[in-house]
């Protein structure tokens, strides 16, 4: 089948060179043409999450590993001849800028997660590319995790029963300007991190019949950037919850996931063991199920699945690729990420 041509836009979203990595890592399947580097100074790195050391250092193992970056301007990138796809990796607030610009070029569309802050782009951007018949694909990390798809699928075959509650947490030991940087945003960390869980939560269990954002901050440093997320999401079993912050030492290795059933619990921690620097992770999966385990009583603790190693973004695109080629339905439909995105939105509210 013949590759699909693809450029990239941007790399100063967080996700922006780890994906740039993986992009250049699928030469079987993408015709990758070339990125262009939203920034020329080191004050328009500083608008993204990286610090100048970091990007530099980054690129330059990309080099090592697959030769020189093919670099274009924007506007060569809009006009590319016979262009298929686009990876949309500016700055998180100009996502929806950039990704209308290809929008309107007829490209198939990934774009990194959440898609700004305007609820009126993102929904103007999505009905076009609905309305183009073109792929519209967000970048959020967990819909590709094993340990989440193999979740889901338990879910779907009724394994766990009736589901009562999802608690999710995402948490990290962010620095100084890390923190700082996120007063760029309403919501903060729920915003910036949070919106992994919400997606999760919300495909597990649907729309919430009531939400109660508690996102606040912590006050070190003299910040008052919104750097401890958590909403509270009401079902008709209960409240599930999605918490994430930047100052909590040790947070990484936190991250979890915990779905519970009438019939089966289901624990993901952690959400990532890093293996290495290029984006490759371990996880673990704990499943508690009433008819193996209940003789246990309070001593039932389950199984133990181990996934990986596995990188984050190379299945995101190998997705992609299948969608575009007919080989796939998405399984995001356009309402579905309007729907959501507009549940982030909702959930950026500071109540405290």
């Amino acid at each position: 089948m013949k590759k699909i041509k693809i450029a990239q836009i941007g790399v100063l979203h967080a996700h922006g060179l780890l994906q740039l990595r993986a992009i250049l890592s699928l030469s079987d399947i993408f015709d990758f043409v070339g990125v262009w580097f939203d920034y020329e100074t080191e004050e328009e790195i500083k608008k993204g999450q990286q610090d100048t050391a970091f990007v530099i250092r980054s690129l330059n193992e990309i080099e090592k590993d697959f030769g020189p970056i093919k670099k274009l301007t924007l506007e060569e990138i809009m006009n590319y001849p016979d262009l298929d796809a686009v990876i949309i990796d500016p700055f998180e607030k100009d996502l929806v800028k950039y990704a209308l610009l290809a929008a309107e070029k007829n490209l198939h569309i990934f774009m990194d997660k959440p898609g700004g802050e305007s609820r009126e782009d993102f929904q103007r951007l999505v009905n076009l590319c609905e309305s183009n018949k073109k792929v519209f694909f967000t970048g959020y990390m967990y819909r590709q995790n094993p340990a989440v798809t193999a979740a889901l699928d338990m879910i779907k075959k009724g394994e766990l029963g009736k589901v009562l509650c999802v608690e999710a947490h995402m948490d990290c030991d962010h620095n100084y300007e890390t923190r700082k940087w996120l007063g760029n945003f309403k919501g903060g960390m729920t915003y910036f991190l949070g919106c992994h869980l919400i997606d999760l939560i919300y495909q597990i269990q649907g729309k919430p019949n009531r939400i109660l954002p508690l996102n606040t901050s912590s006050g070190l440093d003299g910040l008052n950037s919104i750097d401890y997320g958590m909403v509270m999401l009401e079902y008709d079993t209960g409240w599930s919850f999605a918490k994430t912050s930047a100052a909590e030492f040790g947070g990484f290795g936190r991250r979890q996931l915990v779905i519970i059933g009438t019939e089966a619990s289901i624990e993901i921690k952690p959400f990532e063991i890093l293996a290495d620097d290029k984006g490759n992770i371990f996880t673990d999966m704990r499943i508690v199920t009433r008819k193996k385990d209940e003789s246990n009583g309070w001593n039932a603790l389950g199984d133990t699945i181990h996934f990986g190693p596995f990188n984050r973004y190379t299945p995101m695109f190998e997705e992609f690729a299948k969608i575009i080629n007919n080989e796939k339905d998405n399984p995001y439909s356009y309402e579905y990420e309007k729907n959501l995105f507009n549940l982030i939105m909702d959930c950026c509210e500071r109540t405290i």
